[in-house]
């Protein structure tokens, strides 16, 4: 099955490989599927967030009780932290902490450098999916490790993250709870500053204030 999405003059259009990850995650029981279901409608869904909010510090344990979560995947870069700063440790779990209290299940699912990840997993006390190797994010592999590893079912652990076309798509695809934060910063990597402007447009078509 294929579609196509247009935006006035864009088109998104998915690679080949995207029958292969629809596969592969029906086989293994995750709903990956679903999504490209119903064609154009779903191909802009994949892209959506069920959540924007302006920081993570919003995401409390009512917040994640209400809607039946009991996991939280979480990424570094201009989420926890400004991109390439080391940020506030201690602020940071005094966040999670009651988060973690309240028997919310954690990892860290990053695009990050291996040393970065290490660091914000033993400095915040988090287990990195895939023992601190780079996610490859958007790809389903470390988002479904860390379901896996919370031993929850997909709809019940969200993915946080400031980034549609890694973040947002890769929970869509697994059929986790995607959350969108704001970025921290916009010291970010040159094909991160491309990828902005292409999730303003995707959001903006799609209704979102962002």
């Amino acid at each position: 099955m294929t579609f196509e999405v247009k935006f006035n003059s864009l088109r998104f259009a998915p690679s080949p490989a995207f029958g292969g990850i629809e596969r592969r995650e029906r086989r293994k029981g995750f709903p990956a599927a679903r999504v490209f279901a119903s064609g154009k409608t779903s191909a802009v869904r994949v892209l959506l967030p069920k959540e924007l909010l302006e920081r993570v510090q919003l995401v409390t344990p009512d917040f994640m009780l209400a809607r039946g979560l009991r996991g939280l995947m979480l990424d570094i870069d201009n989420t926890l932290v400004p991109h390439g700063e080391l940020g506030d440790a201690p602020n940071l779990r005094e966040w999670l902490e009651p988060l973690i209290k309240a028997g919310i299940r954690l990892r860290l699912v990053s695009n990050a450098l291996p040393r970065r990840i290490a660091h914000f997993s033993q400095a915040l006390e988090i287990a990195a999916v895939g023992s601190g190797r780079t996610a490859g994010k958007p790809f389903p592999r470390a988002f479904r490790s860390a379901i896996l590893e919370m031993q929850l079912e997909p709809g019940c652990v969200a993915m946080i993250g400031d980034q549609v076309f890694s973040d947002v798509l890769g929970a869509n695809l697994v059929g986790a709870y995607p959350i969108l934060v704001r970025p921290l910063s916009d010291n970010s990597l040159p094909h991160t500053k491309l990828a902005r402007a292409l999730e303003r447009l995707v959001l903006h078509r799609a209704g979102f204030d962002w």
